[in-house]
């Protein structure tokens, strides 16, 4: 798939913005059968303010470092039963304890669009959805100094769904 490529490229070269990447490798009698890429999730903020992730855990027992975004997940569909497995070696061997998947509207979001595209992952019946929350629409100009950070009342990316893994 050319985004894992286009990602592996980056993990070995570019690395432009800082962000740490992982790229991890399923081997079974010398045989790839899975690849994942992970990043540091930076937006946390955003995610915490715009989806009820706090319904499934306590962002109080979870440091920063600890949160995973994970952009490709691809396994060999004779070895899709082990992952479970795999993902839960990434989170062990990444120091992770939480991974998030975005899903977009394929309607709204073209994969053109998108500078860091996501491939379908195969590992979706084990990840969970998260609902989004009803926004506060703040007034700005009213509010003066008092505004909340932008990472909180602004989108991200136009067109993205109400659903975060």
């Amino acid at each position: 798939h050319i985004d894992v490529i286009c990602d592996l490229y980056i993990f070995f070269f570019l690395r432009q913005d800082g962000i740490p990447i992982q790229a991890f490798v399923a081997v079974v009698l010398d045989e790839i059968v899975g690849v994942a890429i992970v990043r540091n999730e930076e937006d946390i903020e955003y995610i915490r303010s715009h989806y009820n992730i706090e319904d499934f855990i306590y962002f109080n027992h979870h440091k920063r470092e600890e949160h995973g975004h994970l952009y490709h997940f691809a396994v060999n569909p004779i070895f899709n039963h082990f992952s479970r497995h795999f993902l839960k070696e990434i989170l062990r061997l990444s120091h992770k304890s939480c991974l998030y998947y975005p899903i977009h509207m394929a309607s709204s979001l073209k994969k053109s669009q998108s500078p860091h595209a996501h491939s379908l992952t195969s590992a979706l019946y084990y990840l969970i959805p998260v609902r989004p929350r009803r926004q506060i629409i703040y007034p700005l100009k009213q509010l003066g100094i008092n505004v909340p950070s932008k990472r909180i009342y602004q989108n991200k990316v136009s067109g993205r769904s109400g659903r975060r893994f």
